[in-house]
């Protein structure tokens, strides 16, 4: 019977049953990804009815519906408000609130933030006028809307009252709270008679949140820049190599010539996300082909990585689990739990970075602690039977003693040293804090705090704090199960020359004091280089011959010198070195960060493969990344991680990480590996280039803005054109142009 009524209806009214089913899907599709149930803002607990949820459900869809809301308001948001949290978080405002700069906006296709900032100037201390409208600097505006709501709650201490106090009088804001909010639980509760504005607020973060956490990175990271009084866009631009241009569309909120002074601006900055010689994938608005099949658009820098080893393989007796993410865990504290790598953990999970939240489901596959150590010590004892057979070998280790060690004494040291052991943690619970637990534990405050890399003594309910770590039994250190490289055999060889790593370094004008373990990873890469000595010193005449040029121009752009190695481990300082991420040249640039610092890529002229070029092209770039960084060893680790990835890296690593002029750092396993590999070069090229080396050429260069070939230069400057030739590969045609000054390096003999 029912059958016959469908069919009766979709044949004699097709269009009420079109419509039936339409609504049908769409009521699946809203059940499908419905709006919580239970929100929190601040202190303050939302519980929201099904009605209520329904209407969000509904303005969060109509937000959506703009044709631009994909393509330029998600965008646009995921740019400004990391901004807007920034402000926000040194006030106490809970984070929610940042979405209050998107409410309201009146444009359909680009955003406005903080539309009611014009209605409330006066009250916030903000200036207008045909100069400059300073409710358009998300920055000032976003710092004056903290201390508004942080005013606001104070007076009642209910976040809630203090969001409403945006759009709503306090005689409105007393009438709902006595209606729907309790006291005693401090709970509020919503029906379908939800005030308008708190209706656009909840819909907004429902349709803009799921987006923003997905954490796409883009081509620019947006920065605030305060050092900006009595300068003019052109001279801001000149400092981080930016049109001004570009500096003046992200700062709509000043039309003069000269940022006047008396008050404190601030301007933001559109910092480019890539790295110089780093594959890095940018997430761009996608685009429909002529097919009709969207697809999205990559930079060129998203090429093909190559194949990494499998070492997150899962072994084939393990059982599998699942771990729920707590409040303030990372990757490497679940890693040092289950006694896996945090590579193993991002693999099985498909993470594309470090980043967790709270409540995220993690796959974990854990082997049985006797079959890791059985099978870790069959590993180690067959690689030793099948080395060969010597009296006696010597090893050096950091701090230059050496050991000899027999073959019995080898197979000794591939033992097992320690039983394999499991991981023991502590569930907070409520009144709980780590004195407590370290009572309870026998152990340090500190002891917990080095385990769990917490940065202050706050834990919070559920979290779970690592006691004591997973160790297998192959295993002789914790410290051993490393972040960011895989296991290292730290017993090399070295070179009879070889320097040994000191406990204390001096770089870049920072101490820094160097862990054991760490001493010995970059003592295993200082043997690496210094292995076999005869490429050592053909290394060491190459590199020679251009350091005078590089210290020059380091030295006129006030960069450190101890940089003069960054192109030593870039490229060995090899004119057309080719990286498999298709990066270029003496300093390693790929095609776009080489052009969005100046140089010339054509048919004619690639300036990577000049040194003078290339190496003004990096410090223009150092010095960029360095204004913000304050920090030379965190703007180091930007030229391979990009400037974004550094900033995420660095937050990831850092609790509330805020940019800081260190004198003194601390280098242990968990340093970056780049950074470890530069002081690995700085300490086995800087005393060889110190002293005399014996070269064939010494190398000058002078500025050329004629159209004249390499045979002219060649008699001109008594050189032969083929030698001529190999020291300026930058040229591919034998005429240089004359559509600039170009620099001509000349060997002339010692």
């Amino acid at each position: 019977m029912t059958k016959l009524t469908v069919s009766k209806a979709f044949n004699q009214k097709p269009l009420v049953a079109f419509l039936c089913v339409f609504f049908f899907v769409q009521s699946l599709a809203i059940q499908a990804k419905p709006v919580p149930q239970n929100w929190k803002i601040g202190n303050i607990k939302l519980k929201l009815s099904y009605q209520a949820r329904l209407k969000i459900k509904k303005e969060a869809r109509y937000i959506q519906s703009t044709p631009f809301f994909r393509t330029n308001k998600v965008r646009l948001a995921s740019l400004h408000l990391p901004l807007v949290a920034q402000e926000l978080r040194p006030h106490k405002v809970p984070d929610i609130f940042k979405y209050l700069a998107l409410v309201n906006n009146p444009s359909r296709d680009s955003i406005k933030f903080w539309n009611d900032a014009q209605r409330m100037a006066p009250m916030l201390g903000l200036r207008m006028n045909a100069v400059l409208d300073e409710t358009l600097n998300i920055v000032m505006t976003s710092e004056a809307m903290a201390k508004f709501f942080r005013k606001r709650y104070l007076n009642k201490y209910n976040w809630v009252a203090s969001l409403l106090s945006y759009a709503m009088s306090a005689y409105h804001i007393n009438n709902f709270l006595k209606k729907h909010y309790q006291y005693k639980t401090k709970t509020l509760k919503l029906d379908k008679d939800i005030p308008h504005f708190l209706l656009n607020f909840l819909a907004t973060v429902e349709a803009y949140r799921p987006a923003i956490e997905q954490k796409k990175r883009y081509s620019v990271t947006l920065i605030k820049y305060d050092l900006v009084n009595n300068k003019s866009f052109a001279r801001i631009g000149q400092e981080f190599s930016i049109p001004s241009s570009t500096i003046q569309r992200y700062n709509a909120w000043f039309r003069g010539q000269v940022i006047p002074q008396g008050r404190k601006y601030y301007v933001v900055i559109p910092m480019p996300t890539f790295s110089p010689s780093r594959n890095i994938e940018v997430a761009t608005t996608p685009r429909k082909t002529n097919k009709g099949i969207t697809r999205r658009r990559l930079s060129s820098r998203t090429t093909s990585y190559k194949k990494a080893k499998n070492y997150a393989a899962a072994p084939g007796n393990s059982r599998k689990t699942h771990h729920l993410v707590s409040r303030g865990e990372t990757l490497y504290s679940i890693a040092r739990l289950y006694g896996v790598s945090v590579f193993a953990l991002k693999k099985w999970n498909a993470l594309p970075d470090n980043r967790l939240n709270a409540g995220q489901k993690l796959r974990v596959q854990v082997q049985s602690s006797s079959r890791i150590a059985a099978q870790s010590s069959k590993l180690r004892l067959v690689a030793a039977a099948n080395r060969s057979v010597t009296k006696k070998r010597t090893v050096r280790y950091a701090g230059g003693t050496s050991i000899n060690k027999s073959n019995y004494k080898k197979l000794r040291k591939y033992q097992p040293r320690r039983k394999p052991r499991a991981a023991v943690t502590h569930l907070v619970k409520s009144g709980e804090n780590l004195y407590r637990i370290s009572r309870k534990y026998n152990m340090s405050v500190a002891r917990i705090k080095s385990l769990n890399q917490m940065r202050d003594d706050r834990v919070f309910v559920g979290k779970r704090l690592i006691i004591r770590p997973a160790v297998a039994g192959s295993i002789d250190n914790a410290r051993d199960l490393q972040m960011h490289t895989t296991w290292v055999n730290h017993s090399s060889k070295a070179a009879t020359n070889s320097p040994n790593v000191p406990a204390t370094m001096y770089v870049a004008g920072m101490k820094l004091r160097l862990t054991a373990y760490a001493q010995r990873l970059i003592q295993h890469d200082i043997n690496q280089l210094t292995a076999q000595p005869r490429f050592f010193k053909q290394k060491l005449a190459r590199i020679k011959e251009y350091m005078p040029i590089i210290k020059r121009i380091l030295g006129k752009e006030s960069i450190p010198g101890d940089f003069r190695f960054l192109p030593i481990l870039e490229s060995s300082m090899i004119a057309n070195a080719v990286s498999t991420s298709n990066a270029v040249g003496y300093w390693q640039f790929k095609k776009d960060a080489a052009l969005e610092v100046g140089m010339q890529i054509d048919e004619k002229v690639d300036e990577r493969l000049n040194i003078v070029a290339a190496t003004a092209g990096a410090t223009r770039y150092l010095n960029r990344n360095h204004l913000f960084f304050q920090n030379w060893l965190h703007t180091l680790l930007s030229y391979n991680l990009g400037f974004a990835g550094t900033k995420v890296y660095l937050e990831d690593r850092y609790m509330s990480y805020t940019p800081t002029a260190a004198r003194e750092m601390t280098i242990d396993g968990n340093t970056h590996w780049y950074i470890r590999r530069f002081l690995a070069h700085k300490l086995a090229f800087e005393k060889p280039l110190n002293s005399y080396i014996r070269t064939s050429h010494r190398l000058t260069h002078f500025n050329n803005s004629q159209k004249t070939t390499l045979q002219q230069i060649a008699q001109r400057k008594g050189v032969n054109v083929q030698l001529l030739r190999k020291y300026n590969q930058w040229l591919k045609i034998w005429q240089i142009p004359d559509e600039k000054s170009y620099p001509v390096i000349v060997p002339l003999k010692n």
